[in-house]
């Protein structure tokens, strides 16, 4: 066999080996999408994401803390594809998100 082909064998092989383990370590899917809807303003609603990132405001989108799967939040205004909420959690105003929500 010539030297060509088995380095390309080879390459074959490890490639294969790599797409598995990354299949195989892929994280689960972020929640059970059939419970998630989008917000409902003027409602207390649960989080059905694994995570989701709790913003400071709608704008700037900065950082504030993770809202989990079961957290309550009372959703007050929605601006599209973010949604104003209090978060029981927090104790606080901020925004998530929209489109992992559901009725407790």
């Amino acid at each position: 066999m010539n030297a060509r082909i088995r380095l390309g064998l080879r390459v074959a092989v490890v490639t294969a080996t790599l797409a598995t383990a990354l299949v195989a370590t892929a994280p689960a899917a972020q929640a059970n999408h059939t419970r998630c809807n989008h917000a409902r303003v003027g409602t207390v609603q649960a989080i059905c994401a694994t995570d989701l990132a709790f913003r400071t405001d709608c704008d700037t989108k900065a950082w504030s803390g993770w809202l989990y799967t079961g957290d309550r939040t009372y959703v007050s205004a929605d601006y599209g594809d973010w949604v104003r909420v209090y978060s029981y959690k927090h104790n606080r105003w901020g925004c998530v998100q929209d489109g992992w929500f559901y009725l407790p």
